[in-house]
């Protein structure tokens, strides 16, 4: 008997988190505030713009920002990947990918007074689970099914599976979940067996890392 169940692609898309990690100042100067979204955290959608700003509560003409990367200087590049553009006070990176997962850093300095530096604010950028799955697939009852979720994100993200009304983050009975040894994701290999009618349905997959942890503690 051959049927044909539905899978779908899991919520979670690969997205960046900018956590606000550390702000100071130098000298009775401008301080920076660092552009945040829900309660500090920046989101943005993998493959999608990430924007850093850190805007200055007292500007003036003396001070230039200057961005570091894993402490490291980084300019505009036109190029391919990454493709960035430093602008006023802003970073944007116009394609995020997992490279982009970093430690990030923008200065403020004073070129009247031998480049030092005014104020900091620091970002981590870390980035949210992207998972697809195989959208249908037939399988004959009483053999095995076997699925893989394929996931993106950084750190490295473990995967939880719903089979009807259940959840597992761990094998259980007919459903033994396990790791591709070549992509070290946890449990990014589901297999069933038997199969039962009583499966048809859909099966999903999500990822989580710490970013998923942080929108969603339960």
């Amino acid at each position: 008997m051959d049927f044909h169940p539905k899978f779908t692609i899991g919520a979670f898309s690969l997205v960046v988190l900018v956590i606000f990690t550390r702000s100071s100042a130098y000298g009775a100067a401008s301080e920076l505030t660092p552009n945040r979204d829900y309660d500090g955290y920046k989101v943005l959608n993998y493959a999608e713009p990430l924007v850093l700003t850190c805007n200055e509560s007292n500007p003036s003409p003396d001070f230039v920002m200057k961005w570091l990367k894993n402490g490291k200087p980084i300019h505009t590049s036109e190029g391919e990947r990454p493709n960035i553009v430093i602008k006023n006070t802003s970073l944007t990176i116009n394609r995020a990918m997992d490279d982009d997962v970093a430690n990030y850093t923008c200065q403020l300095v004073n070129v009247k007074a031998n480049n030092s530096v005014v104020a900091s604010a620091d970002f981590w950028v870390v980035g949210k689970p992207f998972v697809k799955i195989q959208e249908t697939v037939t399988v004959i009852e009483e053999e095995k099914l076997k699925l893989e979720c394929i996931v993106l994100g950084k750190p490295a993200p473990t995967v939880e599976w719903r089979v009807g009304n259940r959840t597992y983050d761990q094998s259980d009975g007919r459903v033994k979940l396990s790791t591709d040894p070549n992509k070290g994701i946890k449990n990014n290999i589901l297999e069933l067996e038997p199969v039962q009618m009583s499966d048809r349905g859909e099966i999903v997959c999500s990822g989580h890392n710490v970013a998923t942890t942080i929108f969603d503690p339960n």
